[in-house]
């Protein structure tokens, strides 16, 4: 027996980052994707208490930590989940990175108890790291990281004017951190989303300004492509594993439908307690067929 299966799109929750320099526009981005992805919406705010500006714009419950220690935010993942919230938004987690009680003030000081050997000092905070990191990638809800950006200041110059612009570099993070994500956007000065890495190929390099819900909705549209598989494993599971109607039956039952009316599809439907023809099995295809083909018989005969 093969220790392989065919691949196929599951039901997984969307884990997306969005970087930027301060005033970029971050955490409005961030609440604009997690209003399309759920309902209830949990912020985990380190910002102190910045997110609440949105409170009018957004619907969302917040938690304000006062120490950024990587455990402190698996706590209030871990609470979020547990509260059942859809969408999680973690405002920012730079700050469990270069923020008070974060990896690398952990680092300085297990350095100095240990006289200096940071090698070993970071052999007892690189798990921490890891776990805030695992939970954040097994996290059942959706989430959404918001991180800072390094900031560069550029010096350009046109039309005999010099203009100094704050770009954003690498985020405040943890090298390599972007790869831990589905989605990863940079928010610039003006407020424009640059997509950097997107499992969504219709996203991939996209450049918008001030994006919105409409820019998003193809999030669900990706995410609703596994519960549709689900759906469909459990009906095969219902049905001890009957394949499900093929295309050649389903689009012979819609014919059927056309032809004797939608009193008839509706009967159908209500009957196998379905919403389309795609979810009857070969076999009650096969059935259905020829029931409708008899029905047809006896109207031309006026039976």
């Amino acid at each position: 027996m093969s220790l392989f299966k065919k691949a196929r799109v599951q039901d997984r929750k969307f884990r997306a980052a969005i970087m930027g320099v301060s005033n970029s526009g971050k955490t409005y981005t961030a609440l604009v994707l997690a209003s399309v992805l759920g309902k209830k919406i949990a912020l985990i705010d380190t910002e102190h208490s910045s997110a609440s500006m949105y409170a009018d714009n957004f619907n969302f419950d917040s938690l304000n930590l006062d120490s950024f220690h990587p455990s402190k935010y698996i706590e209030a993942i871990q609470a979020a989940v547990k509260e059942g919230y859809e969408v999680i938004v973690v405002d920012s987690l730079s700050h469990a990175w270069a923020g008070k009680s974060g990896a690398l003030e952990l680092v300085d000081e297990a350095s100095a108890r240990n006289k200096g050997n940071s090698f070993g000092a970071w052999r007892s905070v690189t798990p921490l790291q890891n776990q805030l990191i695992d939970a954040i990638i097994t996290c059942p809800a959706h989430i959404i990281c918001t991180m800072r950006s390094k900031t560069h200041y550029q010096v350009e110059s046109a039309d005999g004017k010099t203009k100094v612009t704050k770009v954003g570099l690498a985020p405040v993070q943890r090298d390599g951190i972007e790869y831990e994500f589905d989605f990863v956007a940079e928010m610039d000065t003006d407020h424009r989303l640059i997509v950097t890495k997107s499992r969504i190929s219709s996203l991939t390099d996209k450049v918008i300004l001030k994006p919105d819900a409409k820019f998003f909705e193809e999030f669900n549209a990706y995410i609703n492509r596994g519960k549709s598989n689900e759906m469909i494993e459990t009906i095969k599971e219902t049905f001890n594993a009957e394949e499900l109607a093929n295309a050649e039956q389903c689009t012979a039952l819609q014919e059927w439908a056309e032809e004797l009316g939608k009193e008839w599809k509706s009967k159908v439907l209500s009957f196998y307690k379905i919403e389309s023809f795609n979810r009857l099995t070969t076999s009650q295809a096969e059935t259905v067929l020829a029931r409708a083909a008899k029905l047809n018989d006896n109207r031309k005969a006026g039976v």
